[in-house]
């Protein structure tokens, strides 16, 4: 159960980093004029959120090893691109007002579907319960 919440953790960290990353282009200071506190406030702004997005994609990574780890690496990489997917739409929505179609979650469905499929079919991965020894 733990590898599975690490797994979706991951798929969380990821989307924050997403954002986060977006908000670095993202001109809500004003940088045009030719103000030293407007361009300050802009760096500090866009340095944060820089900050912000190498962290997230740190603990990701860290998440998503220790998942592989608990789990087989098939079923970590399918919670994690499921999660990421679902909690992007979700914050896409929530902070940038976002409109999804049916389209791209049928886009989004198939590709999950595609990865795990691809994943558990493999000759390496298999849903037997992992030995511990």
């Amino acid at each position: 159960m733990q590898g599975r919440f690490k797994a979706c953790c991951a798929g969380l960290c990821a989307a924050l980093a997403s954002v986060t990353g977006k908000l670095i282009t993202v001109s809500y200071v004003d940088v045009s004029s030719d103000s030293t506190v407007s361009f300050a406030a802009a760096t500090v702004f866009r340095a944060t959120f820089l900050g912000a997005t190498i962290f997230l994609n740190g603990a990701m990574w860290t998440m998503f090893v220790e998942a592989m780890q608990a789990l087989n690496s098939a079923e970590a990489t399918v919670l994690n691109l499921g999660c990421n997917i679902i909690f992007s739409a979700a914050i896409g929505w929530l902070i940038f007002d976002e409109k999804f179609s049916v389209l791209w979650w049928i886009g989004a469905t198939l590709i999950v579907t595609g990865i795990a499929f691809i994943q558990f079919t493999s000759g390496d991965a298999s849903l037997k319960t992992k030995k511990v020894t």
